[in-house]
């Protein structure tokens, strides 16, 4: 199997609506990604400028993090009914998507998220393996000091749905970047229903977004370099 990222590259003037493509939609893309060979005009266009790839011109007050529940609030701001999305980048990346879905059912999104800093609380120093040999070493201590702090501050915002999200793939433990000691899956999967379990709350719904697969390269910049054969950037399978 290979997997194609699909980029939904489009510009964001900040303040600008975000419209989100229905399930059926992102599907029907999925499914005929692996038939596309070449990026249209206006994807090579945004392929200039990188920072379209992400939130940041649409949400510019999330970077560097949002650690307060007061700090970056979208959706229906004048709803009583709230949601949070908490977790790290992973979660964060989401934000485009949920907003929309908030605004239209009449929640108040809270976003509560810090980079390379996962929803589960693990008990030693890890890396993040990062593409092209870059790597990030998260700082046990401020991550726990986030993570506690969220938790409380979910406690007394006490909203009707949490959605939770974080990076899996490529994470070693201790301060080694070989990639040879990855974090046993059974380790992480009991810290995270430690994590879910805390976030339970009578008439809560809380969900868990899986990850997306980690690809090898940058995506962006191989299908630059591969305008008119963008398969070339397909990648086996990830997260096995």
């Amino acid at each position: 199997m290979s997997v194609l990222t699909i980029l939904c590259l489009v510009s964001f003037p900040v303040g600008a609506a975000i419209l989100a493509g229905t399930p059926e939609q992102v599907q029907s893309a999925v499914g005929g990604s692996a038939k596309v060979t070449a990026i249209n005009s206006e994807t090579k266009k945004e392929l200039t400028n990188l920072r379209m790839l992400t939130g940041a011109l649409a949400f510019p007050k999330i970077r560097p993090a949002c650690i307060t529940t007061t700090q970056c609030v979208f959706g229906d701001l004048a709803s009583k009914e709230s949601m949070v999305l908490f977790g790290d980048s992973h979660a964060m990346m989401w934000l485009p998507a949920v907003t929309p879905w908030a605004t239209s059912h009449h929640y108040r999104l809270v976003l509560l998220w810090n980079s390379a800093c996962p929803i589960v609380e693990l008990p030693h120093s890890y890396v993040y393996l990062g593409v092209n040999s870059l790597s990030q070493e998260t700082s046990v201590a401020s991550c726990t000091r986030f993570r506690k702090q969220a938790l409380t501050q979910i406690e007394i915002l006490n909203p009707s749905i949490v959605l939770v999200g974080e990076r899996t793939s490529s994470i070693v433990e201790g301060r080694s970047l070989s990639g040879t000691n990855l974090f046993p899956a059974s380790e992480w999967t009991t810290a995270l229903v430690r994590t879910l379990n805390l976030l339970k709350a009578p008439h809560r719904k809380v969900a868990l977004i899986e990850d997306i697969p980690a690809l090898n390269h940058v995506q962006p910049t191989c299908l630059s370099q591969n305008p008119n054969s963008i398969q070339r950037c397909a990648s086996p399978f990830p997260n096995t």
